[in-house]
């Protein structure tokens, strides 16, 4: 029968779903970067060259962008106060060239130009009334 059980029939937590992701051996992992005076809300990864640099949104309102150069190891490259104080909205994307960081808070949307992974140009506040759509962020936005 279809989608019955029969009487002793044991399933075992998570080992009827998630299958692909289940397992009895733990992840472990460590950090490679920890601050003591952010909090993280967003994040979005970009490889160049032999590095992997992170974009990271702070609850503070704060762009961190961090290069992480393998396991064990990354440093802190730079820090833009962008939000004034507002969190850095978990909709930090990275268009498909890795050119440009986009940045929501819940006031503002910012577009950043990364310039060959290593310089930043001063931030283009999007116009009021633009409409970004789901092909940049998870859902339909438009910039009030």
């Amino acid at each position: 029968m279809i989608g019955l059980l029969a009487e002793s029939a044991v399933v075992l937590c998570g080992k009827d779903v998630n299958s692909y992701i289940g397992g009895d051996i733990a992840i472990e992992a460590r950090p490679v970067l920890t601050t003591k005076d952010a909090r993280f809300s967003a994040i979005a990864t970009n490889t160049t060259r032999a590095n992997t640099v992170a974009f990271i949104g702070t609850y503070d309102g704060r762009l961190l962008k961090a290069v992480i150069e393998n396991r064990t190891a990354g440093f802190l490259y730079r820090t833009l106060e962008i939000g004034g104080g507002k969190p850095v909205l978990q909709d930090l994307e990275l268009d498909g060239t890795g050119d440009h960081v986009y940045v929501l808070t819940p006031s503002s949307a910012f577009d950043w130009i990364q310039i060959a992974g290593a310089v930043w140009q001063v931030p283009n506040l999007i116009q009021r009334g633009t409409s970004l759509q789901s092909k940049i962020f998870r859902r339909s936005l438009t910039v009030g």
